[in-house]
């Protein structure tokens, strides 16, 4: 009964009135695409949509920058039909990964690795898969967010010597002895 009322009331109006009323869904859905987009390619950290068929569907300025080099123009893929590098040409570090994610049922998951940036050298990479879905709950393809761990983890490492360490002579100091005679007063040794 709804739909006979709206179908109706369609057919009411006049062309000039639907004409218009589709221009401004036109601008307004173009008007929060551009939003998107903008807020897509500014975002510091590195995200790589990938569609349902492992293509890149999109990629951000920073993930480019980190993990690429220059596959494509900012909002590139908003322009153009072509859509032809996949998950293995972009990421081939994490492939497998990638894979295994896509076998399990899980909406996300999250893995730690070390991984050679073709533009920044060897980088310890916290990295973030998430199932996209439509409306509908139909896959739709992955994101893919991606975290520099590696200052993170040099400065635990810095400070798990000093912790072991004295500073000026760079000999072991005593909390290094006590943890060494916790582990060797263990059971097994």
């Amino acid at each position: 009964q709804n739909e006979i009322a709206l179908c109706k009331e369609w057919n009411d109006q006049s062309k000039e009135t639907l004409v218009l009323e589709l221009q401004e869904t036109n601008r307004t859905l173009s008007n929060e695409k551009n939003k998107y987009l903008t807020i897509f390619e500014s975002i510091p950290t590195p995200v790589i949509l990938f569609d349902s068929n492992n293509r890149c569907d999109n990629i951000n300025y920073a993930a480019q920058q980190f993990l690429t080099e220059n596959l494509y123009s900012p909002g590139h893929t908003y322009y153009t039909a072509e859509n032809t590098h996949t998950v293995e040409d972009i990421i081939p570090c994490f492939y497998a990964d990638y894979l295994a994610f896509c076998q399990e049922d899980k909406n996300e998951a999250s893995i730690e690795k070390d991984c050679p940036s073709p533009t920044q050298g060897k980088k310890s990479i916290s990295i973030k898969f998430h199932r996209m879905l439509d409306v509908s709950g139909k896959f739709e393809g992955t994101v893919i967010i991606f975290t520099d761990q590696t200052k993170r983890k040099q400065i635990e490492e810095q400070l798990r010597h000093m912790s072991f360490y004295d500073i000026l002579t760079n000999l072991h100091n005593r909390s290094f002895y006590e943890q060494e005679i916790l582990r060797l007063s263990n059971e097994t040794n």
